[in-house]
């Protein structure tokens, strides 16, 4: 992966850490879609299993097995792992062959140019966690050790991933701008503006910016003697745990504006001033759309000159972090060192 230019003058480093992984294992045989009584053993098995083996682990203050709207069964650990299983719900899919719609496509199918095949599950289990507070895969060992259960790198689909970058530096959300994002909200509280988002929850990508800081002291009671800033994005771009994926173009689209900066045109710095209010996405969406092309490439003057860009960062340090975390999960499921190296190379 190419690592953006970057002007030879002293940055100001950002750290790039997996904030959060979703995973999705094939398991037809805990799917409960149009099953028999075969699968609902196998489920029930499970329970016992994940009861048995994570005694210990379980949180307390968690209705462990209870349902979800996906899934018949969720357990949640002490180490932060969320395990669900027992799909319920089957799989859609798009088909637009012209000659399938002819065969066996309905007329209204034919006139709309698809149609929706509906099959089975198999990802039937899905393992949630955070890298960064959990003791990763090593509480699970002992449940897929009993199972003997090694899946292929290529079976194992990641389904969400949390990218985080963090700045030590103070960076106004209200000044920052999310290119090709028509949807943004902005969050208030006792220090003011402390939180932008851009997307919606269901978009592909979904970017947070907010403060860490504060979120620190309002979580853990700790407080730092230094400003700390958040960039998130949540990607649910699919991928295999044997491929490599590449986040950069939604990086990209991120820019950064100094808070300080005077241009000496009233209008421009009557814009910034608004923004510092309702937040540049906002103020600029209410202008006409030449007008606020205009102010867009304008503001692009107006970039953090002597902080490291998100695309940059994640350019640099994200193959390294993804490779690691890889080998771990991997390494779980009973391969050996030489084939996890592998996967890095």
């Amino acid at each position: 992966m190419a690592v953006p230019d970057q002007c030879c003058r002293s940055f100001i480093d950002g750290s790039l850490s997996i904030d959060r992984l979703t995973m999705l294992f094939y398991c037809p045989n805990l799917s409960l879609w149009n099953d028999g009584s075969c699968n609902s053993f196998y489920v029930k098995k499970m329970c016992s299993l994940v009861e048995k083996v994570l005694k210990d682990d379980l949180d307390p203050d968690f209705p462990q097995g209870s349902a979800t709207e996906l899934f018949q069964h969720h357990y949640r650990t002490i180490s932060g792992f969320d395990i669900q299983f027992g799909t319920k719900m089957p799989k859609r899919k798009k088909i637009t062959d012209e000659h399938y719609l002819l065969a066996f496509g309905t007329a209204k199918d034919r006139e709309n140019g698809f149609a929706w095949q509906i099959m089975a599950n198999e990802y039937a289990l899905r393992v949630e966690f955070n890298p960064n507070k959990s003791e990763h895969f090593t509480v699970l060992s002992p449940l897929f050790d009993f199972f003997q259960y090694k899946p292929a790198a290529s079976l194992i689909r990641i389904a969400r991933i949390d990218i985080a970058i963090d700045y030590p530096v103070e960076v106004n959300p209200s000044l920052i701008l999310v290119e090709k994002c028509r949807k943004s909200f902005t969050a208030t509280g006792s220090a003011g503006l402390e939180s932008v988002y851009f997307g919606t929850r269901s978009s592909k990508n979904y970017y947070r910016i907010y403060n860490k800081r504060q979120e620190i002291l309002e979580k853990d009671g700790i407080e730092l003697d230094y400003p700390l800033w958040r960039i998130e994005l949540e990607s649910k771009e699919g991928f295999f745990l044997n491929e490599n994926p590449n986040h950069l173009s939604s990086l990209q689209r991120i820019k950064l504006f100094e808070p300080s900066v005077r241009s000496g045109d009233w209008q421009i710095d009557l814009i910034q001033q608004q923004a510092l209010i309702q937040g540049l996405q906002n103020v600029l969406r209410t202008m006409p759309p030449a007008t606020q092309k205009r102010y867009r490439k304008i503001f692009k003057e107006y970039q953090f000159q002597n902080v490291e860009s998100p695309s940059f960062i994640y350019a640099r340090d994200f193959m390294t972090v993804w490779v690691k975390l890889r080998a771990e999960i991997l390494y779980t499921f009973g391969y050996d060192l030489c084939e996890v190296s592998c996967y890095g190379c």
